[in-house]
């Protein structure tokens, strides 16, 4: 069970990447296609609204937890 633990926690960790980088990604093309002058920056996770936290951060970041749980649990069975 202890490999499937790891296995998990590397998923989690994948997620948690792939996380991050959708939310520059989305925040970049945001900038891109709402700025008119060309200066835009990423806005932080808590200067978003509620439907954009959900979707860039709260789903992710949910992805992240249950796989780390996952993780957790097959680990701590295998003590």
């Amino acid at each position: 069970m202890r490999i499937a633990s790891r296995v998990f926690y590397g998923l989690a960790a994948l997620a948690a990447i792939a996380g991050g980088v959708f939310y520059v990604y989305i925040s970049s093309l945001a900038c891109a296609f709402g700025s008119l002058n060309g200066r835009c920056r990423i806005k932080a996770p808590w200067e978003l609204g509620s439907e954009d936290l959900q979707f860039m951060v709260l789903y992710p970041l949910s992805i992240v937890l249950i796989l780390a749980l996952i993780g957790w649990l097959l680990g701590r069975d295998a003590g």
